[in-house]
């Protein structure tokens, strides 16, 4: 999708910010801290996501698409791989390997609010991504709650085996219809949309 880059210097520190979104759906950032990578990251990883995150919802605010989907907060991360690398004049790690940073998050919150109005801006000029993008937010949305319904629908389906070997689903949902199997393997539940006359139906 795309290869973007953000710089900001401010009181003579600076952060370097690479946003690359892929065909992916998982979420990468890399911290580097004066030159030194941060292997698990720390206070400018933790302050870039949450920048993202953030400026994604005041852009799905201004331009979402004409659609009933509500995004949740990290939506807009699936795929994203990221990169910042902060330079700072007084630095602190959790140990001395410098895994991770630990500076306190005021120290860069000049610099990730700078960062964040920078994506704001980027992506509201450049429409076409823009909306590539919040598409596939709402398709990965869309996909992420039809699991869940089909998770939530199963948990509440009860698999009962009986002396004799027959497995029987039973259902404490109304709608659902009660089956029963002489094998464990194969007795699935398939959701079947569509109303009766007495409501919706998913047959078991």
């Amino acid at each position: 999708y795309l290869k973007a880059r953000f710089e900001e210097t401010i009181d003579g520190e600076k952060i370097i910010v690479l946003l690359n979104y892929t065909n992916g759906t998982k979420y990468t950032c890399t911290g580097y801290t004066n030159l030194i990578h941060n292997r698990v990251g720390g206070t400018h990883v933790r302050l870039l996501r949450k920048a993202v995150c953030e400026a994604w919802q005041t852009l799905y605010k201004r331009f979402k698409n004409e659609s009933e989907t509500e995004l949740c907060y990290e939506d807009c991360l699936v795929g994203l791989d990221s990169l910042v690398a902060v330079f700072l004049k007084e630095i602190s790690f959790s140990s001395q390997t410098k895994e991770k940073l630990t500076v306190p998050a005021d120290c860069l919150c000049s610099l990730m609010e700078a960062v964040k109005k920078d994506i704001e801006a980027y992506f509201s000029e450049n429409e076409t991504l823009r909306k590539s993008l919040i598409k596939r937010f709402e398709e990965y949305r869309i996909a992420q709650n039809r699991l869940l319904s089909q998770k939530e629908i199963t948990s509440l389906v009860k698999v009962n085996e009986s002396k004799d070997g027959t497995v029987k689903r039973r259902s404490v949902v109304p709608g659902l219809i009660e089956c029963t199997s002489s094998q464990v393997q194969g007795s699935e539940l398939y959701l079947v949309e569509g109303k009766s006359a007495a409501g919706p139906i998913a047959r078991a």
